[in-house]
Parts: C-alpha cells; sequence; structure tokens
C-alpha cells in the first residue's frame, strides 16, 4: 500500500478551494516580530489593516464584495463561453476551471477511472446527506461523464473545448462540480503582508499561482517554527494554531463544522473519510445549483451522469461572495460499514490524514484539550441525530482515537521523534510529549454531559443508516 502522506502531497492540489470571528478585532495585539526555532525568519511591522482584513474575512459566513480580475474573469465567463484554463494538477488528474459554468472539470488519468467513480459516488453521497446540514459547505457535484460518452460531450462544449486550449491529455473520465472559488486579492495581500519573508514579498505578490488561495484549517497542528523554502506559496495555505494565535482567531469556530462533516460521512453516507479536505473559500453568494442524484451504487455499473440537456447557470453573482468552511476531495473514501472493522478503517483514517481535527492526548486546560473536547461533543449530537440516542458506535470510535493517540504517545515518549513527515515548505509538527495526557473530564457538549440527557431524548424516531451501496 502507498504512502498517504505521499499519496497527499499528489492529492493536494485537485480541487482545493475561507475566514474569521469579527468579534475579535477590538481585542488584536499583533505580535511584530515572529522568532522561529532553527531558521528564525522576522516577520516585518505590517499594516493593522492586513490583520483587522484576516480577521474579519477568515470568518466562517464572511460576506466579501470584490472587484478583482478573477471575478471578473467569472462574471464575464457566466455571459459567454471561454476556453478552459488549467487550475491545479494532482495524483488522480488535472483540474480545469469551467468559467462559462461556474464549474471546475477533474480530468482523471488514464489508470484512474475507479478512482474517479468512487469520487463522485462519494462526493454525490456526502451533499445528498448533508442537505439539512449548515455548518460546513460543498461544492455541489454536477455529473461525471466516462470516456465513450467524451466526444458527445466535447461537441456539446466545443466553444470551450478548442484544440489549441483543450486537454492535455485524453481522461479515462470527467466529473464536473462547483468551483470552490479562491480568496480575493485583499486576503492574499494580507496573508503576504503578515507572514512572508521581506526578502520573497515581491515573488509572491506577483506569483500567478497565488492566485488560487485557499486556506487549510489544521486544527491538530501547532508548529514551533516555519521554515520558508524557495518560495511562499498561497496554495493551500496551512493555517495552524500559532498563526490563528499570531492572528487573533479564534479555533472554536471551525470545530463544529469538522466534527459534523466526520460524523455525517460516518453515520449518514457511510464512508470512513480518507484524505478528505477542509478549507475555507469562498463561493457566489447564490450557490449554483445542480441536479439531485441519488441513485448512483458504487457497486455498480459505473455511467455517465451528464444530463445533455443541462442549461447555463444563471443569476450569478460573482462579485459578492460569501466564505465558508467547505469540504472536498473524496477519491480515496471507502465504504464503512456500521461494525468493528468499519471502525478501525474510520479510526485509520482520521490518523492518516492531514491534521484538520483537533487531536487527543493534550494536558488538561490547553487549548488543544477544549478543542477536542468540543469535537467530541458536536460530533455526539450530531451523530445521535443521524442514529438514535442508544446508539454505542460513535462514542466507540472517539474512544479508539483516543485510545490511539495516547498509544502515540507513550512510542513518541520511549522511542523519541518519529521521522519528519512534514510538507517541503514547512517544519515538523511537535508529536504529542510525555507531558500530554489523556483527558477524562467533560466539558459542556463533551460525550459526558451528552450521556445525562440522552434518558429525555427516547421519543426520538429511530433513524437508519443510509448505505453508500
Amino acid at each position: 500500500m502507498s504512502d498517504p502522506r505521499k499519496r497527499r502531497e499528489g492529492n493536494k492540489t485537485d480541487e482545493s478551494g475561507y475566514s474569521i470571528s469579527p468579534s475579535l478585532v477590538e481585542n488584536l495585539t499583533i505580535a511584530t516580530k515572529y522568532v522561529q526555532q532553527g531558521d528564525a525568519i522576522e516577520i516585518d511591522q505590517h499594516d493593522e489593516s492586513c490583520t483587522t482584513t484576516l480577521q474579519r474575512f477568515l470568518s466562517v459566513n464572511a460576506v466579501l464584495s470584490t472587484a478583482s480580475s478573477f471575478a471578473i474573469r467569472q462574471q464575464q465567463a457566466a455571459e459567454q463561453d471561454l476556453p478552459l484554463q488549467v487550475i491545479g494538477e494532482g495524483f488522480c488528474g488535472v483540474i480545469y476551471d469551467f468559467p462559462s459554468r461556474g464549474l471546475i472539470i477533474k480530468a482523471g488519468r488514464s489508470n484512474k477511472k475507479q478512482e474517479m467513480w468512487a469520487d463522485h459516488v462519494a462526493h454525490v453521497k456526502m451533499w445528498e446527506a448533508s442537505k439539512t446540514t449548515k455548518s460546513y459547505a460543498m461544492p455541489r457535484p454536477a455529473y461525471i461523464v466516462q470516456v465513450e460518452d467524451l466526444q458527445a460531450w466535447k461537441i456539446a462544449h466545443r466553444k470551450e473545448i478548442k484544440s489549441h486550449s483543450g486537454f492535455f491529455f485524453d481522461p479515462s473520465a470527467i466529473m464536473v462540480s462547483e468551483r470552490i472559488l479562491p480568496l480575493p486579492r485583499s486576503i492574499r495581500e494580507a496573508l503576504v503582508s503578515v507572514f512572508c519573508p521581506s526578502d520573497m514579498k515581491a515573488d509572491a505578490s506577483n506569483n500567478p499561482a497565488n492566485k488560487h488561495c485557499l486556506i487549510r484549517i489544521y486544527l491538530g497542528r501547532r508548529r514551533m517554527n516555519q521554515r520558508v523554502e524557495n518560495k511562499f506559496s498561497l496554495r493551500n495555505f496551512e493555517l495552524t494554531l500559532d498563526k490563528m494565535e499570531i492572528l487573533g482567531v479564534d479555533p472554536q469556530q471551525y470545530v463544529q463544522p469538522m466534527a459534523e462533516a466526520l460524523a455525517v460521512m460516518h453515520w449518514a453516507a457511510q464512508i470512513d473519510g480518507a484524505d478528505v479536505e477542509f478549507v475555507l473559500g469562498s463561493s457566489p453568494e447564490r450557490r449554483i445549483s445542480a441536479q439531485t442524484l441519488d441513485s448512483i451504487d458504487l457497486e455498480g455499473d459505473i455511467i455517465t451522469t451528464w444530463n445533455m440537456d443541462e442549461s447555463k447557470s444563471s443569476g450569478i453573482n460573482f462579485l459578492r461572495r460569501s466564505v465558508s468552511i467547505f469540504l472536498l476531495d473524496f477519491n480515496q473514501c471507502r465504504r464503512m460499514p456500521p461494525t468493528p472493522k468499519g471502525i478501525d478503517d474510520a479510526v485509520k483514517a482520521f490518523w492518516e490524514n492531514d491534521p484538520y481535527y483537533p487531536r487527543p492526548g493534550y494536558k488538561e486546560g490547553s487549548q488543544e484539550w477544549m478543542l477536542w473536547e468540543q469535537f467530541k461533543g458536536h460530533y455526539l449530537v450530531k451523530s445521535y441525530k443521524i442514529l438514535d440516542d442508544s446508539a454505542t458506535m460513535p462514542a466507540e470510535f472517539l474512544r479508539r482515537v483516543e485510545e490511539h493517540g495516547n498509544s502515540a504517545a507513550r512510542q513518541l515518549f520511549m522511542g523519541g521523534p518519529p521521522p519528519n513527515s512534514a510538507t517541503a515548505s514547512s517544519s515538523p509538527t511537535p508529536g504529542p510529549s510525555s507531558s500530554m495526557q489523556a483527558s477524562q473530564s467533560p466539558i459542556p457538549g463533551s460525550s459526558s454531559s451528552i450521556a445525562d440527557t440522552k434518558k429525555g431524548n427516547n421519543n426520538k424516531k429511530q433513524r437508519k443508516y443510509a448505505t453508500l451501496g
């Protein structure tokens, strides 16, 4: 089996497409220098408006008005046909902007037909299961076109798919979904001002790749230092706990979206959540509509779901965007049956994924401990709504996650730090130390306090599992 960390490096640009609490602005006291271990890098004195911008617009549900060149291109493209543009490349395929539709096209590589199908099916299942959950967003899945129907699709979109600007290769399939729009220039410039070393700021500001700025929310990582090697990148920018503290951003606003998304994946869509991503991105103020697809079977025939009579999206305002936490990238997800084996797979997926979720095992009273306790509470509340109050597997999943975390901490204490697995532009994350301990004390909303409220919920209607197959 391939190394999941290396696989994620290949996947990291596939579809990643964020925001922060305005109430914290008054209390902001930003450090003008950020001294790191090892290679010390100074963050220059920067305009306070940059940190204010980041606090306001890295907040969930913020609404932005923008006149950026990208927004103007998207607004114009919604009214006319423009050729495809490559915006990313990953392990599974190449990502193209589909500007005349407000969508993206993921063109699968020749040997990735099954992965493309699995990605689309899991995406649709999660989309259907998430319709009543408002805490997180998802790019709407549109359709998938298999290789035998690609020629007809190209003819239908011949204005966009031209010989000089079409696909780089013959795809095994194409998957079409709503595009998560990058964060606008004001946010990009503020990130460069606050976090980029002085000698790299000009290059970072002028690098076209940095226009595709999406922010990964890492509640399970705190960097003791940050090395910037070769260049500063805003693509898949990592917003870790230490950076949130520098900006005065409250990480608690991100806990509920992640916890509820994981619960929906496990108990409604019944997928293990392997290699999914959580990013802050923006979308048009009115979301793009897509046909409801609820009859897809992962274990059935691989088919085309494109409606040849599709109509264009209309009335979309690309110049006003809302900021949300988006859940995306399902090509590594697998079916999670409600069995002990299914929980095993889910625990493995939790620990092998990038550190989006809070992590257990930290000292009681620490910020990390608080985030994990809140995560547990939100996960259990959502799980019981999906299942019923007598369900035991959600709590068992959390117990197993904590057990794994405690075991990892003990191994680290006895055997020293693990091999460096950090991304190329960053320093390794310190693992749990000997001072960390699993907490048994509940806080409001945690598993213990929720258990005390179960007796009053006996009249809740029992909900069945929504299976993937």
